[in-house]
């Protein structure tokens, strides 16, 4: 089983895609299986939460008037934790 960074974007490749990283003014989340529903959980480096959602398919998230800086995400499928991650607002 892999383990460390390289395993993380192995399964987003997998699973999902997120773009654009920094993002502007909209974040989208690509999920491959639609069959499932996911959370997408989003905080800001003080880990208070800033946005929750669940999502089947794309979402693009307004983040326009998000402050400046970096983000962390968690994606959970049933409650699980199935990826996370990093992403810069400008």
């Amino acid at each position: 089983k892999n383990e460390g960074p390289t395993a993380i974007s192995n399964i987003e490749k997998e699973i999902f895609r997120m773009y654009p990283n920094p993002a502007n003014s909209n974040l989208t989340f690509e999920f491959k299986d639609l069959e499932k529903n996911y959370t997408i959980d989003i905080y800001d480096l003080s880990l208070r939460k800033v946005e929750s959602k669940i999502v089947n398919g794309t979402i693009s998230l307004d983040v326009n008037n998000w402050t400046k800086g970096m983000y962390i995400y968690q994606v959970k499928n049933e409650g699980k934790s199935i990826a996370n991650g990093k992403f810069a607002k400008d």
